[in-house]
């Protein structure tokens, strides 16, 4: 399977995968991600899932505040008051509200628990069927696996995603009683143990095989997806200096032409987890300013004698070099991604474009196409 392949693949999220990334902000879920909207691969995770994660975050949030707490009040004992920061920590947080938000940004689909009579369920427990394990515990794993065998009855290429031993079978593929129970169905599942070196080989980028290259990149389309085609640029503002035009230029009006592909130049992390990228463009802006004849002469605009007026009307395009910085905050629901910085400079003048009654049909740089993705 590979991202041409990949399409309609339904991927099932285990609450492992929730516990061990409460905000879901990892490179794995960039990528999946990336893969759900441009490749059309479907995660979904049970709505049961869902449910024993917001009570295990309560229940480790609890234990973590108890702990902060405690560690600033012995810190205070110690030093006083001013050497530890403020032990005011909100006893709850809405995390259920947060995680189903984060599964929705994230194109991960909520589903219902199975159709799977409870009779039947009482029976896996009692005969510690997989994934109940021999002490009678499973009865969430056992929706989830349900969902699976629905799913690949139905047709569909169930890929699980679960770090819980009691999917696994020795060899840590899918235990043999569970893949029986598929084995007849028009379907398939798939126990993957871990979703970013399996999300990984699906990317479009040939070489690629670093899950943190894989997710770069994935951010880097998803950036240009989403802003193309950059009317930021619309309302670009520059003195004639800044343009690199003669200093008496006087400029009436600047339009956007185009740009073309990023170029990252670098990529750091803050302490906050937010990834901070710097990117490099071509762009063009088209200007339409007065300048006397001397200075369009030295400037090389007006070949000939010039108005007789000693102004001239000049139509121009300058091209520059954009930089960019870009912050990825997954953590962030409401800003996850936003400009924080833009600055231009200049690339050298373009031929002058004669003055027209209209202006002359100029072919722009490419700019980047919008966003595949699902319905």
């Amino acid at each position: 399977m590979d991202f041409r392949t990949a399409r309609g693949v339904v991927v099932v999220l285990d609450a492992t995968e929730i516990h061990r990334d409460w905000f879901l902000a990892g490179l794995e879920f960039q990528l999946l991600r990336f893969l759900a909207r441009e490749a059309g691969i479907r995660p979904i995770v049970v709505s049961s899932v869902v449910a024993e994660a917001v009570a295990n975050h309560g229940r480790e949030y609890a234990r973590a505040r108890k702990t902060y707490i405690k560690a600033v009040d012995s810190l205070r004992r110690v030093g006083g008051r001013d050497t530890a920061p403020t032990r005011n920590v909100a006893e709850e947080m809405s995390y259920a509200d947060l995680l189903r938000e984060r599964l929705e940004s994230l194109w991960v689909e909520v589903v219902g628990v199975p159709t799977t009579p409870h009779d039947e369920i009482v029976a896996r427990a009692v005969s510690r069927r997989p994934p109940f394990d021999e002490g009678g515990s499973g009865y969430r794993d056992t929706l989830t696996w349900m969902t699976c065998v629905e799913l690949a009855a139905a047709g569909k290429e169930v890929y699980l995603v679960s770090q819980d031993k009691d999917f696994a079978g020795r060899d840590g593929t899918l235990a043999p009683a569970l893949a029986e129970e598929v084995a007849g169905t028009p379907g398939s599942v798939t126990l993957v143990r871990h979703l970013g070196k399996w999300l990984t080989p699906l990317v479009p980028w040939r070489d690629v095989t670093d899950p943190r290259e894989a997710a770069a990149l994935a951010r880097d389309e998803e950036f240009a997806s989403i802003f193309a085609p950059w009317d930021m640029f619309e309302a670009a503002e520059f003195t004639a200096e800044e343009a690199g035009l003669p200093r008496d230029a006087v400029i009436h009006d600047i339009s956007y032409r185009g740009s073309g592909p990023l170029e990252r130049l670098s990529h750091a992390r803050d302490e906050d987890g937010a990834d901070r990228i710097v990117y490099e463009f071509p762009i063009e802006f088209e200007f339409e300013l007065s300048l006397s004849t001397e200075s369009a002469k030295e400037a090389g605009f007006v070949p000939g004698e010039g108005s007789a007026t000693g102004v001239e009307e000049i139509l121009t395009v300058v091209p520059m070099v954009g930089v960019m910085t870009v912050v990825h905050d997954e953590r962030d629901l409401e800003s996850p991604l936003y400009v924080d910085y833009v600055d231009f400079r200049v690339e050298g003048l373009a031929e002058p474009i004669p003055r027209q009654e209209e202006k002359p049909n100029q072919p722009s740089l490419p700019l980047w196409p919008e966003g595949g993705g699902t319905e």
